[in-house]
């Protein structure tokens, strides 16, 4: 994925940009000679890459006192994607 503004809103704050990276899924499976059952293995970002999916101004943020005095901006919250993840899937067909 390349670098992308993900913000929810569009001001042009420079911490609404996500760096690029890369996400790797994988899936393997078994099936019986008869065809009666099947195995399979699912792997999804193996990399264990964190990015965000969203960012959003932090709520209440001008009474909190968080602004980002550099770009002169509401601090940002990230909304994070999975980790890795693995599932199994069973079948058997009667």
């Amino acid at each position: 994925m390349d670098e992308q503004n993900i913000g929810g809103v569009s001001n042009n704050n420079p911490q609404s940009m996500q760096d690029s990276y890369s996400l790797l899924d994988g899936r393997i499976g078994l099936r019986s000679a008869s065809g009666d059952w099947d195995l399979t293995v699912f792997g999804y970002n193996l990399g264990d890459e964190e990015y965000c999916i969203q960012k959003y101004d932090q709520p209440l943020g001008s009474f909190l006192g968080a602004l980002d005095a550099a770009n002169d901006t509401m601090v940002q919250r990230c909304v994070v994607d999975a980790p890795r993840t693995w599932n199994a899937r069973f079948a058997y067909r009667f």
